[in-house]
Parts: C-alpha cells; structure tokens; sequence
C-alpha cells in the first residue's frame, strides 16, 4: 500500500485560496440569493375600481350619468338617446319655436314649466304660480332645472331645463336614479352666447 505523501504548504494554501474564491464567486451568491427570494404571498385583493360618471352635455346643461351597464349613445336630428342594458333610457331635444311659442303667453316660467310637464291639468282651472309636489325645481346659475317626479302615461318622468332654449329631457327610469340625476346636473362652462345654441 502507498502512503499518500505531504502536500506542500505553499500548494496546500494555493489550493485552499482557490477552492475559497470558488466558492465566494459563484456558490455563495447562488445561495444568497435562493435564501433572500420571498415565497410569493397571496395575490393583492383589490376593490373593483367604480366607474366613472359619463358626463354628457346638452346644450349648456350637463349631466353626469353612470358609465357602467352602458348599451348605446345615438343623436340624430337633434335628439340624444342614451340607453342602458336594464332598459333605463334618457332622451333630450330642444323645444321647437312653434311648440315653445305654445307656452310663451304671458305665464311666469314656472306655470310654463307646470303646463309642459303637466299637461293634463284642466284648462278652465286658474293657474298658479305654486308647483305641485310632484314638480322639483333647482336653480342652476340663472338657469331652472324643473323634474316631474311622477310618471306620465308612457312611463317617462320628465326633466326641463330653461335656459335661451328650452330643453325637454325624458327619463325611462326609477324615481332615485332620475332625482340622482336631478341632484348632481351642472351648467356647462361655456359662452352664454353659446349656451342658446
């Protein structure tokens, strides 16, 4: 049997610095780095972020509608239709001049206001300048914004909205939603010059 020899001291130190430089250069930071990578934790849980209000503008009115459940936004000939997937529907237009002038006969606005969103009261009854309880009004600036709270025999509860023009707004929908709506219209910061247009 051979016995092993000595290894010098100088190889010996040789070989133990190479061996240590090694292991410093590639198998400690392997392991570092395998030590210091966190386990993946469970996914954030975020709340679903809520959607923004559409903001659409009519005329010098503007209103703030929920984006979510949105199906369709159609205009043609200068009538709005905004439409939901649960049925609810906003429709705007513009008074014309002949149907306007049918209303403009000496009344103060808010009895032209009542005899538009109330059609159906009684022409030898003595008109007042008091609102019924189901009309709302809402000073916006020098604009009124005037809703009928009660639907009318197509189903619609009916926003008006007095400015130069005279704008008729239909609402398919139930009574909060169209107050919501009610509460929260602004004026459009554009020209008056422009708000008649």
């Amino acid at each position: 049997m051979k016995q092993m020899g000595w290894i010098p001291r100088k190889s010996l130190h040789a070989w133990i610095m190479a061996t240590s430089t090694l292991l410093f250069l590639f198998v400690f930071p392997a392991l570092a780095n395998a030590a210091s990578k966190e386990q993946p934790g469970p996914p954030d849980i975020e709340a679903p972020a809520l959607p923004a209000p559409l903001k659409v503008v009519l005329g010098p009115l503007r209103l703030l509608l929920p984006e979510h459940g949105l199906e369709t936004i159609a205009h043609r000939d200068g009538i709005v239709i905004v439409q939901y997937a649960n049925g609810n529907t906003l429709t705007h237009r513009t008074l014309s001049e002949k149907e306007s002038a049918l209303y403009k006969d000496g009344h103060t606005e808010a009895q032209r206001a009542k005899k538009i969103l109330l059609p159906s009261i009684e022409p030898g009854k003595k008109s007042t300048t008091v609102l019924p309880p189901e009309i709302r009004v809402r000073k916006i600036g020098g604009s009124s914004l005037y809703l009928r709270t009660t639907k009318n025999s197509a189903g619609y509860r009916t926003m008006l909205f007095t400015n130069k023009k005279t704008h008729y707004i239909d609402l398919l929908m139930g009574e909060a939603e169209a107050l919501q709506l009610f509460q929260t219209a602004t004026i459009n910061s554009i020209s008056s010059e422009k708000a008649g247009r």
